[in-house]
Formats: C-alpha cells, structure tokens, sequence
C-alpha cells in the first residue's frame, strides 16, 4: 500500500509539471527587468545571445519564377551592473548584432 500512494505522489507530481511547464515564459533578463539592485559593492554579468533563421520566397514577375531570400544573423549582449549604495546600480550594456 505504501509502494502504491509512493507511486501515485511521483506520477501525480510528474504530470502536474508537464501540464503547468507549458504556462511558464521566461525572456532575457535584458528583455525584463526587476526592481531589486546588486547592493552596495557587489557586482552582476549578464550574457545573451540570440540567434535567428528566416526564408521568404517571392515571385519574380520578370522572370517568371520564384526566389528564395535567406537572412541569418544574431546578437550578443552583455550587461555589468555594480552596485553603488544599497538602492543604486550603474549598469554598462554592451550589445552587438550581425547579418
């Protein structure tokens, strides 16, 4: 009987995580921002990256036929915050993108 309600917990916990990851969104800290600082003397690096992949296809009248356009391209951003006092952080962004 034990083994059984063990059992059951797991399978129970295992399916309340599969149905609930869904609702779950998490974005770049660069993207969102909170209302805590580092406190005074302490530092914080962020590292982001993104990387994007797109095809578009266009009809070429003059030519009578269709094109395929590809883009690649990505950024990279990096973040250094330093905490001044205990409620102000001066913060240094170093962002970088390609095509």
């Amino acid at each position: 009987m034990k083994k059984e309600k063990d059992m059951f917990k797991r399978v129970l916990t295992i399916v309340i995580v599969l149905l609930w990851s869904g609702w779950a969104f998490a974005a770049h800290p660069l993207i969102t921002d909170d209302t805590g600082t580092q406190g005074k003397g302490k530092f914080q690096l962020e590292v982001n990256s993104e990387f994007t992949k797109e095809k578009e296809q266009q009809y070429n009248s003059d030519e009578d036929k269709w094109e395929t356009k590809k883009e690649t391209g990505g950024e990279l951003a990096t973040v250094l915050s330093y905490g001044i006092t205990d409620n102000v952080d001066i913060v240094l962004g170093l962002p970088y993108q390609w095509k």
